[in-house]
């Protein structure tokens, strides 16, 4: 009988620090810092078979002991609410999208994880009568292709400024706290509160 090869899976590897951290990142960015959560967390398959063919443990079995499955209710301290879904179980490439609910529309923000999708706008009619009108609206800066330098980059030109960074330390700690408590919310099915707070980051450009 073939004896299974097991691989030990890295505790703190799930997908809220490992991948939900840059999503976060943006929502508090856009819409400023959470107040308080609440949170179903589970981890429905605890192996998974390696099947990149150019790893070293291809065909390995791996403990995944990690959550996998995040749903989330978010109240940001302006009012604002939100849900928040991470899936790494999902059978299809990553199809994240972000939308912002509004009064005088839907605002698609694309996929946060990459540089250039489009920003689309989808405002109600004077007339409710008419249909919505959907429009594109036009990128901010030239950063619109792989600029994963664009952080300290941008640091470096706040010091130069003399301006806070965008990216510093109060928004990092703030949104692992609300990473944290949304695991901890789903472990003791609870409604946790968020003590940190940060600014939302000014736009420069």
């Amino acid at each position: 009988m073939e004896k299974k090869k097991i691989c030990v899976g890295v505790v703190g590897a799930g997908v809220c620090y490992d991948y939900a951290v840059y999503y976060m990142t943006a929502l508090v960015s856009l819409l400023g810092a959470v107040e308080e959560t609440a949170a179903f967390v589970s981890t429905p398959f605890p192996t998974h078979r390696n099947i990149n063919p150019d790893s070293p443990d291809y065909g390995k079995v791996m403990n995944t002991p990690n959550e996998s499955r995040v749903s989330a209710i978010l109240k940001f301290r302006s009012g604002v609410t939100g849900t928040f879904h991470m899936d790494q179980d999902s059978v299809w490439k990553d199809q994240a999208d972000m939308v912002i609910y509004g009064t005088k529309g839907m605002l698609y923000l694309g996929n946060p994880d990459r540089f250039g999708d489009q920003v689309r706008l989808l405002s109600n009619p004077e007339d409710r009568q008419e249909e919505p009108r959907m429009q594109v609206l036009p990128f901010a800066n030239d950063y619109i292709e792989n600029a994963r330098g664009i952080g300290p980059s941008e640091m470096a030109e706040a010091i130069l400024r003399g301006t806070p960074a965008r990216v510093g330390k109060e928004l990092a700690c703030h949104v692992l706290e609300v990473l944290s408590a949304i695991l901890r919310s789903g472990k003791q099915q609870s409604v946790e509160k968020i003590h940190s707070v940060c600014e939302r980051p000014e736009c420069y450009y």
